[in-house]
Parts: C-alpha cells; structure tokens; sequence
C-alpha cells in the first residue's frame, strides 16, 4: 500500500490520514488512548474502496515478549489482508516493562473499539472484525477473542472512564501464529516454554498476591476451561492457531492441548496447522502460514471455499 505525496504531507501535518474516497489507498495512524505512542494504531483500507463501502477488519497484534517490537512488525500481514479486501489494522499496546499486566489486554480490547466506535471513517462493518496475532501478539489475540464481558479487562487506563463502553470488544475470528495458551501451565510444566519465555511471563504478571491465580487468569485457555474466575468463551468462534513444530520458544504442545479441548466442547470451527521443522521467528515460511491465515478469514467473512484443507505442511 503506497501513499501519494498529499497523503504523506497530510500525514505529517495531522497524523490522521484516513479517507474513504473511492480509489485512493488510505492508512494513517490514529491513537487509542491517552498514550500517543504505546496505545496508537494504524489503520490501511483498500485501494478503490467506495465511500459508504462496508469491509471486514483484522485487527492484528505484533509479538516480542510483551516488552518490545511495535505494530510495523506486523506490516506484511496486514498488507496480505488488505490484498485480499480486508480493512487492515496494527496496534502497539503497552509494554511490560513498564505497565504490569492486564494493560496489555486492556489495551487490545480499547483498541477495537475504538475501530468500531469509528466504523464510518474507515470503512469497516463493526459486525465483521478479527483479530490476529503473532507470539506475545497471538496470545493478546486469543484473550481479546475469548474472554468477552470480563470488566476488569475492559479498562483503557483513563482514570474512571472507560473509551467506547457503550461497545463491546467481541470479534468474530480468531488467528494465533506461535501463540501461547496457557501461562499457567507453562510456569509449572517443562515442554512448552523456554526459559527466557518465563521470564518474560514473570515480568507480564508482575507483583502478585496470587500468582496461580494470576497466571489462569491472564490464559486463553482459562475462558475456555470455564474455571471459576474465567467466563465461557463462545463454542461459535471460528479459531484458527498456526505452529512451527521447532519452535522452541513457545512450543507445539500449548496449541494442541487448546485445540483439543475446543474440538471437545464443540468448537467446530478450530483449526490447528503445524508447519513442520518451522521455529519460532517463521524465517522461512512466514508468507505460507500468513497467506493460510487470510484465506481461513476469507472463509469467514466472504464465504470462500477455503484454499487449503488445514492440514500438516511439510511434515
């Protein structure tokens, strides 16, 4: 997507660039909440998009151990969903080092609302909006997705006021690329994290009373388990999780188990797809498994019949 020269000069003056005139590729950066840099987003609509039109949304959530990386890490798959007639949205969120967890959920969820709240200025159907991520970013994905109505979650750091609460944070698809599932398991258990993906859960977790509780809390898969402290996640929602099964940071295993436990409880849209002797960085299959995902919200949001079977590549 490439910017004309009034664009970038109307970038610079306002930093909202966004236009919804037929023809003219748009993308400009807006900001969430109150911090300009941490809680931005940019927002990419489709060459020749219509004025009125109405397009799906991908919202999609950068990784770097919840302490690093910005939403520009995340450009080649926004650019392959925009390809593909996909409103394309990146979000930065607060880092760890500095605000201790949930800010960096709450920030995901205050950033889709904020897409919704503003439907009209970029072309988006606030009925049809996703989210995707990769590593730290797919966990961030997966909690948006499945821990709906959970007010504690909902905040956007703005003293007592909540940004767009008259708006809910659901969406519709799920896609988590190396994501992790379940902290608290993988703080107890060998076999699913590195060490250095420990420290960094520590360091999301922050100073707790109770860490257990904390780490199940702060897990995808607790809202799917249904445990006490965690709400039901819908068994409606189409989940996609893509894995290298050499990556040895977040490991294959976190996947599988969430997986298995959706395809039990009746989630009949889950998807799991392997790629085989893939790491965790996707240094050599990062366009197949980008190009897998769009084509499973293709399948979503305009019906296509997919392209792939959703199996096992290269194993």
């Amino acid at each position: 997507m490439r910017w004309s020269i009034f664009a970038v000069l109307s970038f610079i003056a306002s930093l909202t660039v966004l236009s919804s005139c037929g023809g003219s590729p748009a993308k400009g950066q807006e900001q969430y909440g109150e911090d300009a840099v941490r809680q931005s987003l940019d927002v990419t609509i489709p060459s020749g998009t219509a004025s009125g039109a109405r397009l799906p949304a991908v919202v999609f959530i950068h990784g770097g151990h919840w302490n690093r990386n910005s939403l520009k890490s995340m450009e080649d798959d926004v650019n392959a969903a925009v390809a593909r007639g996909f409103v394309g949205v990146t979000i930065n969120y607060r880092y760890s080092t500095v605000n201790d967890w949930p800010a960096q959920i709450q920030d995901a969820k205050c950033a889709v609302r904020f897409i919704k709240a503003n439907a009209d200025r970029f072309n988006i159907d606030p009925l049809r909006v996703a989210v995707a991520g990769y590593s730290a970013g797919a966990h961030l994905a997966m909690m948006v997705a499945f821990s709906q109505g959970v007010e504690s979650l909902e905040s956007c750091a703005h003293g007592s006021t909540t940004p767009n609460s008259a708006l809910d944070s659901s969406v519709k698809a799920v896609v988590s690329r190396s994501g992790i599932n379940d902290l608290f398991v993988a703080m107890k258990e060998s076999g699913h994290v590195s060490n250095a993906a420990r420290n960094s859960i520590r360091e999301l977790i922050g100073a707790v009373d109770d860490l257990d509780m904390a780490l199940r809390v702060a897990s995808p898969k607790c809202y799917v388990d249904n445990l006490p402290m965690c709400n039901n996640a819908s068994p409606q929602l189409p989940v996609l999780q893509i894995h290298g099964d050499s990556d040895s940071t977040i490991m294959p295993l976190q996947p599988e188990i969430l997986h298995q436990r959706l395809m039990a409880l009746g989630f009949t849209q889950s998807r799991f797809v392997r790629f085989c002797n893939q790491p965790h960085d996707w240094n050599a299959n990062k366009a197949s498994a980008i190009d897998l995902a769009v084509d499973f919200l293709r399948q979503e949001f305009y019906g296509e019949l997919p392209d792939h079977n959703y199996e096992d590549v290269g194993c």
